[in-house]
């Protein structure tokens, strides 16, 4: 399987290209140079007191973890009451009078302790935000800053008509993002129409990306597959119902349409040994928080692959903003909600912690 190197990065936006020209990889290697440096930031190093977390609570009203120093205060977004309740009592015997500039230990310690997923989570968004506001930085910035801006990606429901998929693909293009991702369940014969009129409706310089939401055997994967391909589209994400590693790199050899897998931290290291997937497709914030993601990403970066981010519920569409801002191999904020948009892109947020998108950016 052909292996999908980065390129260097560059400050002045996407490169010049036609997709209807290049080779699906090639656009992927081009892709990573439509990146924004962040200026650089000074920051002052916070006294050690600022750093102790003196509180630990659940605020039910607004749904959130809060983490108190004397300076500042974490927040990491919470779903559910009973998860809320839960964070509040591990972070308690966990995380109270501890040094919040040691987040890796603490993160650490939640998971040897068993953690359920949400409850590390929000514990581990609620820590990042309190080193942000203590350090006066926006997460990205402390992550490294990559970027400042991110190009967006419109993410389509799940449809089941192939109108309903030209329609949205159009207007995704007039709102002003810069790619449009489908889902779809669709027979074989169905996304081939899709894919010819989707891309004459949306036009050769825009991306599209499809979802076969993991509907089809190998034969209809590797038709379906090439019906992409020939209409230009960037990846197919999820197009087999088997899983099997095996599947997955018959699938790759035959393509030159890039295949995404969806992985966890725990599965990502045997796809990028196998080589059983051109790139990766992450959730945020995962099964291991936020810290687990960035550990994700790098993972994936030293295999030279890229990571993109699956759309994120709203109340972490701040942290989903400031992991990409800090990610050199994704090329998309992709999401379902409406935002404001510049040239195309998504601001991250500047404020310190993660702040909220549209503010302060």
């Amino acid at each position: 399987m052909k292996k999908l190197m980065m390129l260097a990065p560059s400050r002045n936006g996407p490169p010049e290209r036609s997709l209807s020209a290049a080779t699906r990889r090639a656009f992927l290697q081009a892709a990573s140079g439509a990146v924004w440096l962040a200026a650089p930031a000074d920051a002052a190093a916070p006294p050690a007191e600022a750093l102790r977390i003196r509180e630990v609570a659940y605020d039910r009203k607004a749904g959130c973890i809060c983490l108190r120093t004397d300076a500042a205060t974490g927040r990491g977004p919470v779903n559910l009451a009973g998860e809320g309740e839960t964070a509040e009592s591990l972070g308690r015997a966990v995380l109270r009078n501890a040094d919040a500039g040691q987040r890796e230990t603490w993160w650490s310690e939640l998971r040897r302790r068993g953690a359920p997923p949400p409850v590390l989570a929000a514990l581990d968004l609620a820590l990042w935000d309190l080193l942000g506001q203590a350090w006066k930085l926006p997460v990205f910035r402390l992550l490294g800053g990559f970027r400042d801006r991110v190009p967006a990606c419109r993410a389509g429901a799940i449809e089941r008509s192939v109108e309903r998929l030209v329609e949205a693909a159009a207007e995704a293009r007039r709102q002003g993002y810069r790619a449009w991702r489908s889902r779809a369940r669709l027979t074989v014969a169905e996304t081939e129409r899709m894919a010819s009129r989707v891309r004459a409706a949306a036009g050769d310089d825009f991306v599209l990306i499809h979802d076969a939401l993991g509907q089809f055997g190998y034969a209809d994967a590797l038709r379906a597959g090439r019906a992409l391909e020939q209409a230009g589209y960037a990846w197919i994400e999820n197009p087999l119902a088997d899983s099997s590693a095996a599947a997955r790199q018959r699938l790759c050899a035959a393509l030159d349409l890039p295949v995404a897998a969806r992985v966890t931290m725990a599965s990502a290291a045997p796809v990028l040994a196998e080589q059983s997937a051109d790139l990766l497709i992450a959730q945020v914030p995962g099964e291991t928080g936020f810290t687990g993601l960035v550990k994700l990403a790098r993972l994936a970066e030293a295999f030279g692959v890229f990571c993109e981010l699956a759309p994120a519920p709203p109340a972490l569409l701040a942290a989903q903003a400031h992991l990409l801002g800090a990610t050199r191999n994704a090329m998309f904020f992709c999401t379902e909600s409406t935002l404001p948009l510049a040239d195309g892109d998504l601001r991250v947020p500047a404020a310190p912690g993660f702040g909220r998108l549209g503010a302060g950016a």
